[in-house]
This record gives structure tokens, sequence and C-alpha cells, in this order.
């Protein structure tokens, strides 16, 4: 299928490596040089507050901005009989208010939901570049994606002042959110409720790629209500840097525009507890100009 990249075959990779990783609860606590760089964040690993609010869907006023119209013609979302619906979430993250914008791409049927979630924090360009480039994959197998924003709401009230004007995230929050809404996402509490999240990825591109990494040490940090990871599992790509280990299965994806000016020196690894993998694909570049309609 034309629509399997690069991306979606290191995600399927990833999801393989989930499905045998973690049957134990998890332990340990790792990279604390990483984690005394963040102040505030707990020195053991400490359950997360949940939000304080979840709206319901968020249906006006007005059009929803679009951040996912990159998707390969005919193999959109009512292809998969999929169905995108909006929230906001409403807590406190370094110690002041925010609200920020959740959305959630599910099968309508919830009988068909695998119990897989592709997640990821929107790309500052407002493209929820992670789905887009693996909707294909995705969809046709059951799994759901959720993006979460954490950077300034300015281009969605430029968009649409009326239903965005509650958005409000501030420099600093990010890791707080991704952490805490990804834990409601988990729970009974959030958007899938009683439908059982097994495993989710935090994935990312680029921009969002330096989200996530930059989000590893509060993961390391923060569990679940109940104590276990809040995310199974991280995939940056278009991302050059040595990352930080971490405890759950990663997969690095660099292209070319990285390697030529930051290459890793981190080594794979099958150790449980510190598995790695770097695909390195020559030509790669760092955005799919074929596929991508801003493009």
């Amino acid at each position: 299928m034309k629509t399997i990249t690069w991306v979606t075959t290191a995600l399927i990779a990833l999801l393989a490596a989930l499905a045998n990783a973690f049957a134990q609860p998890p332990t340990g606590f790792g990279n604390a040089q990483a984690r005394a760089q963040i102040p505030g964040l707990p020195t053991t690993p400490t359950a997360v507050a949940l939000p304080t609010k979840l709206s319901g869907e968020i249906k006006g006023p007005g059009p929803m901005f679009d951040s996912a119209p990159s998707q390969a013609a005919g193999l959109g979302l009512d292809h998969f009989k999929y169905q995108t619906k909006e929230y906001f979430v409403s807590g406190t993250a370094a110690s002041k208010p925010y609200m920020t914008r959740l959305v959630v791409r599910a099968p309508a049927d919830g009988k068909k939901f695998s119990g897989l979630v592709l997640a990821e924090s929107m790309h500052s360009s407002g493209a929820a570049h992670a789905f887009e480039f693996t909707a294909a994959y995705v969809m046709s197998s059951g799994h759901a994606a959720v993006e979460i924003l954490t950077t300034s709401p300015k281009q969605f009230t430029d968009f649409n002042a009326k239903r965005y004007a509650d958005l409000h995230i501030e420099d600093g929050q990010a890791g707080d959110i991704l952490a805490q809404v990804g834990a409601l996402l988990k729970s009974d509490r959030g958007p899938f409720g009683k439908l059982k999240v097994r495993k989710m990825v935090l994935s990312g591109s680029s921009m969002s790629s330096g989200t996530l990494i930059n989000y590893l040490p509060w993961h390391m940090a923060f569990r679940t209500p109940d104590m276990q990871h809040i995310y199974d599992g991280f995939m940056p790509t278009s991302a050059g840097q040595t990352i930080m280990g971490v405890d759950v299965p990663l997969i690095q994806l660099p292209t070319m525009l990285e390697l030529e000016n930051n290459v890793t020196n981190r080594q794979d690894s099958d150790e449980p507890g510190k598995q790695y993998r770097l695909y390195e694909i020559a030509g790669i570049g760092h955005v799919d100009s074929r596929d991508n309609v801003r493009l």
C-alpha cells in the first residue's frame, strides 16, 4: 500500500516490542541527573494528578481546527468508519491553570477499538504529523490516535475565536500537561470511558519530537493513579540528538537533515527496561512532501 511509510514500519516495530515488554509493574527510576535539572519533579515515581475537568465533545460554535488534512486520498476517516471528537481539558500545570485541546480519532464502533493508542503533542504548525504519516495503518488496525495541544493556542483563536476563546497554555506547562492528559486517557474518566486502553505510544515529528524528548524526565517521574506507566513506548521521528534512557521501548528515526549535523551515539539494546532502536534510512527527507497537502 502506498501509504505504508518508513514511519509506519517503525510504529509496527514499536508496537511489536510493546507486546512482549513489561509484564511486571514498573521498577527503577533511571537517569537521576536528567530529572535533577527539572525543578519540582518528584524524586521517586509518583502518581500524577489527573486534570480537574474533561469537557463533553466540543461541537461548536463554528468549525473545528483541522490538524490532519494530509491523509491519503480515499483512505480518510470515512473510509475506515472512524470519527473525530474534540474535547477541552483543564487542570493545573507548573502551578498555573491551563485549558488545552484534546482530539481523539477512533473507530465509530467502540467494539472495533484495538486498545492501542498513538498519542502526540500537536506540532506548533498546527499539524498532527504522527497520525497523518501513519493514518492508513492506524485505522486499518483499529488503533486510536490522539493529539494534545501543548503550545500557544493563538492559531486556534485566530481561526475561530468563539470556539477556542477559553484555551490557555503557558510556557513550561507541556510536561505536566502530557503526563496529566496521558493518565486521563487511560482512566475511566477519560474520553475512552470503559474501553480499555492497553498500550499507548507517544510519538512526534521534528518540533513535536522535541516536545517528546523534553517530556522524558516527566515520564520517569510520573505514573498513572494505579502506578503504571502513562506512556508505554516512545517514537520520536525527524530528531537526531542522543536521547536519555527510559524504562520503556523507544525507537528513534532521524532523517538525513539530522544526521548531517548531529549523529546519535546511543547503541541499540534489547535489555529489559532499556529497549532501544535507532533506524537510519538513507535519503529520508525531513518532511514527506509527496503526501503533505501543506507543501
